[in-house]
């Protein structure tokens, strides 16, 4: 698979799981991503606090980088030891575009998560995450 406009660039597919999962201590849900990383060796994960992702109405949301976990997150499910528990809302593919430390540039190829989309670095655990529009 090639990007348009960008010659000479194979784009890299991989998994990712949308968790729904909820913290018990605080009585509330939020969205936990991740995805299979570049080298194959662990889950790149996000919160993502709204549980929502950009789309028409909003196209920028705040999202916050958790340390990477192992592959095994992936496929979490079910109560945790602190009692919180998780949720598979989707497993699908996706395809890096491109990928630095700053910023990561892939499409989403599900149902819930669907689209091309900028993961930009504002801080340390701050990142951006932008629709982007074709």
């Amino acid at each position: 698979m090639w990007i348009k406009g960008v010659e000479n660039f194979m784009l890299i597919e991989r998994v990712y799981t949308l968790h729904e999962h909820f913290r018990k201590s605080q009585h509330r849900s939020h969205w936990d991503l991740r995805i299979l990383s570049i080298n194959k060796k662990f889950a790149l994960s996000f919160v993502i606090p709204k549980q929502k992702f950009p789309d028409e109405t909003e196209r920028k949301i705040l999202v916050i980088r958790t340390p990477d976990h192992s592959l095994s997150a992936l496929n979490l499910q079910g109560t945790l030891e602190n009692n919180d528990t998780m949720k598979i809302l989707e497993k699908g593919k996706c395809t890096f575009v491109s990928y630095a430390d700053n910023k990561i540039d892939v499409i989403f190829h599900g149902r819930i998560v669907r689209g091309h989309f900028i993961f930009v670095k504002l801080d340390e655990n701050g990142w951006l995450l932008i629709g982007k529009r074709e």
